[in-house]
């Protein structure tokens, strides 16, 4: 696994470090949210913001809200996500331009 994103971001206005794990890709989270179903589950992303929140229908569950800046090498407008079993798991692919890009080298 690859942590340079996360290395060079680690502080605590930008990503909390122990939540998120870097792929070659992008940036992941899990988040355990048991009860929780998806309509009651919000993402929102506006350039470098990020915005997860819950509003649970059970009185049983509190809200809550997660916000992240998120490094400008992330294109949180392409993030996705998905719930299943109780666990959230989005996903904030990197930029074209911040993806390591393997070039071959021709021999003449």
């Amino acid at each position: 696994m690859n942590t340079e994103l996360l290395d060079k971001y680690f502080n605590y206005t930008y990503l909390n470090a122990n939540e998120w794990v870097e792929t070659d890709s992008g940036i992941e989270l899990e988040i355990d949210i048991p009860g929780i179903k998806k309509d009651e589950v919000s993402i929102k992303s506006k350039g470098e913001s990020l915005v997860i929140a819950a509003n649970p229908k059970s009185k049983n569950r509190k809200p809550f809200s997660y916000s992240y800046k998120l490094p400008a090498v992330l294109d949180g407008s392409l993030t996705f996500a998905s719930l299943e079993d109780g666990v959230l798991k989005v996903t904030v692919p990197k930029k074209e331009s911040a993806k390591i890009k393997e070039i071959s080298v021709k021999i003449s």
